[in-house]
């Protein structure tokens, strides 16, 4: 069963084009997410991930502030409600070693293509799923974590274990006939204190 509200594309696009051509991205950032060749529809835009982009949210250790021999050189950074954003210069290895190093806990990133936004990517997999079908058996099938359970409604959220790739594994459920909807889930706007 084929759900109109998720697409990976796993091939690299000849060029990265925004819905507006008015809005301007940094360079980098639309470089990056050219490099990915991911992209993605979550709640009904289009999403590109941004190669070496990462999210570190403001609670846990500043990436300035890794301790010696751990620090993260970056491309570009930007604040995005309580998360930092940032490009890497260094590898995805080198990041991954220094978030284990330091406790610290990343998230990727995504460029919306309407709004020339960066999204957070959660970690979570939001999947709506037939009357026939449980998130246990879902969880079971694909060997994700249910995070949480609504059965009432037919949906449940599910994260992927650290070895796994969250964009296979949504492919995998989008493909799964017991699965209606499948959607990687984004942050993209945060409230702002009056």
């Amino acid at each position: 069963l084929y759900s109109a509200l998720f697409l990976v594309s796993l091939s690299t696009h000849a060029t990265l084009q925004l819905v507006d051509s008015q809005i301007t991205v940094n360079p980098v950032i639309t470089q990056k997410a050219q490099e990915s060749g991911v992209g993605f529809t979550s709640n009904s835009e289009q999403y590109q991930l941004i190669a070496d982009g990462y999210a570190q949210q403001q609670n846990t250790v500043n990436i300035g502030s890794l301790s010696v021999g751990q620090s993260i050189s970056t491309q570009w950074s930007s604040q995005r409600g309580p998360y930092q954003v940032f490009i890497s210069s260094d590898s995805a290895s080198q990041v991954v070693q220094s978030a284990s190093a330091s406790s610290s806990s990343y998230n990727q990133i995504a460029l919306n293509l309407r709004t020339g936004n960066v999204a957070i990517i959660t970690g979570q997999i939001v999947v709506t799923f037939a009357n026939n079908t449980t998130a246990q058996s879902i969880a079971s099938n694909h060997n994700i974590n249910l995070s949480a359970d609504y059965p009432r409604l037919n949906t449940a959220f599910f994260t992927v274990n650290t070895e796994q790739d969250i964009f296979s594994i949504a492919k995998a459920l989008n493909e799964d006939a017991g699965v209606t909807s499948v959607q990687v889930d984004v942050i993209e706007h945060f409230s702002q204190p009056l």
